[in-house]
């Protein structure tokens, strides 16, 4: 992703995304995912503001989780804007599953292990 594109998410939505996520995302650092719309972390500007707008029109969603993936059964990924740290929160297909819960873990630190691991 690039910086534009970051902007104009954030420009698209009325946020402020993190330093982290945009220095994790920019540019995306797994050759083999850019462009992906099909992991827990997208770097697909057009469908991450889609999917956005959709959950907090229609599904409610708080206006600080901003979603930042969805995994092909539809668990999804999200970073608490208002956090210092932009905890992550895992959503289980809908904010108010009981499987939802925040994750306890810094956007830095989550995305380090899932980039690990896309790498691998």
């Amino acid at each position: 992703m690039t910086e534009a594109e970051l902007d104009t998410i954030e420009s698209e939505l009325s946020l402020q995304l993190p330093a982290a996520y945009r220095n994790a995302l920019c540019p995306f650092p797994v050759r083999a995912y850019i462009g992906n719309d099909d992991t827990d972390l997208w770097d697909d500007p057009a469908k991450l503001i889609e999917l956005n707008r959709r959950l907090h029109d229609q599904e409610q969603w708080p206006a600080n989780l901003f979603a930042i993936g969805c995994d092909p059964g539809g668990a999804m990924s999200a970073i608490d804007l208002s956090s210092a740290n932009a905890e992550v929160w895992w959503i289980d297909r809908d904010i108010r599953d009981p499987g939802t819960y925040a994750t306890g873990q810094s956007f830095r630190d989550w995305s380090n292990e899932l980039l690990e691991s896309m790498r691998s």
